[in-house]
């Protein structure tokens, strides 16, 4: 009776173990790819959330005091991609073009001059657009346009592609004496 048995057992071939080993080698490759596109995109995403919250920030911080000040003056032609911005005689905001990376940094205003600054972006930002246009009205407005690019590649190897963003606002003036 034993002898039977292990005459009709059988094994797999060999071909079927192949076959098995395809399909886990295609299924295995698949999910590596997958995992890898996911741990990029989570990436990609940071740089966006990092690049977005310090241009939020710095506008926040410019628009808190645009909207207390008294006085407004805008340094730089209406063109001019970097300008600088100087609320009640005390306080300025500009752009440190003194690195590779463009900070933005408030300064006090002391004598005619923007003096002790300190940065409100980090290094991973570059600040490539800072601009102000004052909007005639009663009350009077001021727009603000801020662009943030990161320094980080979002796109992966090869050449460096940034991404940009633009934040703008209009500020009512109510403080302006």
């Amino acid at each position: 009776m034993n002898k039977k048995l292990i005459k009709n057992e059988r094994g797999i071939t060999i071909i079927e173990l192949m076959v098995a080993m395809t399909i886990f080698v295609i299924v295995l490759t698949l999910s590596v790819g997958a995992f890898v596109s996911l741990i990029r995109l989570q990436s990609q995403t940071e740089i966006m959330t990092d690049t977005q919250q310090n241009g939020r920030i710095a506008l926040e911080q410019i628009t808190r005091l645009s909207r207390q000040a008294k006085t407004v003056e805008i340094v730089g032609n209406d063109g001019d991609l970097l300008q600088t911005i100087i609320f009640d005689e005390n306080v300025c905001f500009q752009v440190d073009e003194s690195d590779t990376i463009n900070k933005l940094k408030k300064y006090d205003f002391i004598a005619g001059a923007c003096v002790n600054g300190f940065t409100l972006t980090s290094s991973d930002v570059s600040i490539t657009e800072f601009n102000f246009q004052r909007l005639t009205g009663i009350p009077p407005m001021l727009k603000i346009t801020l662009i943030v690019e990161s320094k980080n590649s979002l796109i992966g190897p090869g050449p460096m592609q940034k991404d940009a963003l633009i934040l703008e606002t209009s500020i009512l003036l109510t403080g302006l004496e």
